[in-house]
């Protein structure tokens, strides 16, 4: 790094890559307390042209450090909105930002980051006990005293906005600094028996038949939720030739309305079975083709599984009817490479963390297990007399 120098803005430092010339870096210096920030890439391979970058963002850096103090609140109020200045500035130095972690990170800030009392601090306020403070109450009040996945996520958000006022010289120190986000155990992936899914399906179970239809479609196509729930009329093909197909175009995300491509932009179709001809029938006759087959509520669907689950006497969620399905046509000796096609799949890898081999019941097992090993003896006795 160059020689460091109180009456200089920022210092220059290269770092090896495995390919292609070093890339430069830049630590600046706070504008108002002389401190050396964090380095920041300039994307540069070329020292001039890194050192140009590193004067225009430092000229940026020291006018908008001298805005007047502001709460968390009011300097968050758009982020990851369209307007959102770090949006704008990921888009100018990446080429894009994902339309899904914009529209994931601005739920957690509204949700929880900004109903909570650490959003009426003054951001120069805002140290590394009031950012633990915030973790604490949120595994406690929202979370059931959990830490899970969701934390981890939501303190990601907000520690994105606290480094982001940090670098408009809003924020002294790093509150983050030796921070965990939130630790926690992976959920135990399951998938249920042919027998435990049947009496899991049964209608009794559910006290609506509006959560019981969606539960039955999402078990018999392996679809996700939101592409339940983002499924119109016109994606049912009874008629298609050779056989009636769902076209599966897109999914609607998170408790709203709001229409996206399904995960990972996966485009498909897949089979129609008859048992839920029988059932859409009647749902969808005299409607229109774009109007949604299910108007549900992510919420109350899942809290309507959970109810029918504990009444069959197993553990369910909607996620464990797409692993389910995989299993049971794997067991079925369908294809794999038919199955990712119609699940959305396109690397065996993912395939293989929805395949649980343990359900495979023990009717099944041994019969296989059987046929195997007579195979196995009945070759045995012509490999014996090949060495003789």
């Amino acid at each position: 790094m160059e020689t460091e120098d109180l009456n200089q803005n920022f210092y220059l430092y290269s770092r090896p890559r495995v390919k292609g010339p070093p890339v430069w870096y830049v630590k600046f210096r706070d504008p108002k307390t002389r401190v050396i920030l964090h380095g920041r890439t300039s994307k540069k391979t070329n020292k001039v042209r890194a050192r140009d970058w590193a004067e225009s963002e430092y000229a940026r850096i020291s006018k908008e450090g001298t805005k007047k103090p502001l709460t968390l609140r009011a300097f968050a109020a758009d982020f990851w909105s369209d307007e959102c200045a770090y949006v704008r500035r990921k888009i100018n130095d990446d080429g894009h930002y994902s339309n899904k972690t914009k529209r994931d990170n601005r739920s957690y800030l509204k949700r929880y980051i900004l109903e909570d009392e650490v959003a009426d601090l003054l951001l120069s306020r805002i140290d590394k006990d009031e950012v633990l403070g915030f973790r604490d109450r949120l595994i406690e009040d929202e979370f059931d005293g959990k830490a899970c996945r969701s934390v981890q996520k939501i303190m990601s958000a907000l520690r994105i906005i606290v480094n982001f006022a940090r670098e408009k010289s809003l924020i002294d120190t790093n509150p983050f600094f030796r921070v965990k986000l939130g630790a926690y155990e992976e959920e135990e992936r399951i998938a249920l028996s042919e027998e435990e899914l049947d009496t899991l399906l049964k209608r009794e179970n559910f006290k609506d038949a509006l959560f019981w239809e969606a539960t039955t479609a999402a078990a018999a196509t392996g679809m996700r939720a939101g592409e339940v729930r983002g499924l119109q009329v016109g994606d049912l093909r009874p008629k298609a030739v050779p056989v009636p197909l769902i076209f599966v175009e897109r999914q609607l995300v998170n408790q709203t309305l709001t229409e996206a491509p399904p995960k990972w932009g996966k485009k498909r179709t897949c089979p129609y079975p008859s048992v839920l001809r029988d059932l859409f029938e009647p749902r969808c006759k005299d409607r229109s083709p774009g109007e949604y087959v299910f108007t549900l509520n992510y919420t109350y669907w899942r809290d309507a599984l959970t109810e029918a689950a504990k009444k069959a006497g197993v553990k369910a969620t909607l996620h464990t009817l797409r692993h389910t399905l995989n299993t049971i046509l794997i067991q079925r000796g369908i294809p794999e490479g038919v199955i990712r096609s119609a699940l959305g799949w396109s690397d065996p890898k993912i395939q293989a963390r929805y395949t649980h081999i343990d359900t495979f019941g023990a009717t099944y097992r041994s019969p296989l297990i059987d046929s195997v090993v007579e195979a196995i003896q009945g070759k045995a006795p012509a490999r014996a007399k090949k060495a003789k």
